[in-house]
């Protein structure tokens, strides 16, 4: 069996390291604390995370997806109260940009009222620009 061993690749012109553009891999993610201020524990892709209100984020992308029509999904949990612990992450009123996932919501268990949760985990998958 071969095996291919490197520290580093690099493009065509060895002045930069392979981007991943048409490949199946998923092209952005990010674990936040929805808390307070949010806090951005780990990214791939992810530039920043904008505070919409209560229960409601935006993930915005270093590099922009080359249209909308990436596929995001997201989980969100709690360590707070039984209530918050109750939560399910739910997207409504999906808005997407190339740019950011703009309108990522979070709801309690019976879809009644936005929370904010402690971990909140967002995927993207789709070409990027």
């Amino acid at each position: 069996m071969s095996e291919i061993r490197a520290t580093t690749i690099s493009d065509a012109a060895g002045t930069g390291p392979i981007t991943l553009t048409k490949q199946s891999a998923a092209k952005a993610f990010a674990n936040f604390d929805g808390t307070g201020a949010l806090t951005i524990r780990s990214s791939l892709n992810g530039s920043s995370i904008t505070d919409n209100g209560t229960g409601r984020h935006a993930l915005n992308f270093t590099s922009s997806f080359s249209d909308t029509n990436y596929m995001p999904v997201g989980v969100g949990s709690s360590t707070g109260s039984s209530a918050e612990m109750n939560t399910r992450f739910e997207v409504l009123g999906l808005t997407m940009t190339n740019a950011s996932w703009k309108e990522i919501q979070i709801l309690n268990d019976n879809a009644q009222a936005y929370i904010d949760v402690t971990h909140l985990s967002i995927l993207c998958h789709g070409d990027l620009a």
